[in-house]
């Protein structure tokens, strides 16, 4: 045993006494490196105070400007909509949405609609104006590490085909015109198909509340017609006004 001893000392040297100076684990209550919280230890755990899961770190907060922009290209055709597509590397890398503007700064309402309009004007084209543009509200939707809240817009450009960018004629990303069905279809994320259901809700709505203004506005016209008619005094005897004897004098019948 002794001999087994000597031959150690020799083989490990100045390693030996580093080793015998390790502590055990169970005695790494102090250990900065595995536990930067050191009133986080458990004495009575000892080992299974091990491993620690690292705290998660809350997600980044953004604010993105949106655009659902829509067409018809003939009267009577289904509405469409104008989809761009995602850098290759990055977030939803690939995949389609509506034309976006990652906020950097704080907007005010008409700023962010001039950065929009900006935006349109360079994917489409040609220049879109104010018209028909209208805020719609905020979508929120929480990715693993971001928590996103979408400014949603919406634009209109009516029944007349618009002339696009032709595909690599600038800098701008790949792009097409979907159907409603098509768009369900398209690699487009969860976050994108809330925006939409907004905007649907929205024109839903826009739509009940014009038909409701124009019954409104009918009933208005038909009471006005039967108020007028009400008060429009009966025309008799080439459109003179009978006086009130007429009514109490005797009638005298013809003889054959």
């Amino acid at each position: 045993m002794k001999e087994q001893e000597s031959v150690s000392k020799r083989l490990l040297g100045n390693t030996l006494s580093k080793i015998s100076s390790t502590p055990d684990i169970e005695e790494c209550e102090n250990c900065s490196l595995c536990l930067p919280d050191k009133e986080s230890w458990i004495s009575s755990l000892g080992v299974m105070n091990f491993p620690r899961k690292a705290a998660k770190k809350p997600p980044r907060t953004e604010r993105t400007l949106t655009c659902v922009v829509t067409r018809k290209r003939n009267a009577g055709d289904a509405e469409e909509y104008f989809l761009v597509q995602r850098p290759n590397v990055g977030l939803l890398a690939g995949m389609w949405e509506f034309p976006s503007i990652l906020l950097e700064v704080e907007m005010t309402e008409k700023e962010q609609k001039c950065t929009v309009l900006d935006r349109l004007t360079e994917l489409l084209g040609s220049s879109v104006t104010e018209k028909n543009l209208q805020y719609l509200g905020e979508v929120v939707h929480i990715f693993s590490h971001i928590h996103q809240t979408y400014l949603v817009y919406s634009n209109s450009l009516g029944s007349a085909p618009i002339d696009t960018v032709k595909q690599g004629e600038t800098k701008c990303p790949p792009f097409r015109w979907v159907t409603k069905a098509e768009f369900q279809q398209s690699a487009v994320s969860t976050a994108m198909k809330k925006v939409l259901k907004l905007s649907s809700h929205s024109s839903t709505v826009e739509k009940l509340l014009d038909k409701d203004d124009k019954r409104v506005r009918g009933s208005e016209k038909n009471r006005k017609e039967q108020k007028r008619r009400k008060h429009k005094a009966p025309t008799e005897h080439g459109g003179r006004q009978l006086s009130m004897d007429s009514f109490f004098r005797t009638t005298v019948k013809e003889s054959l």
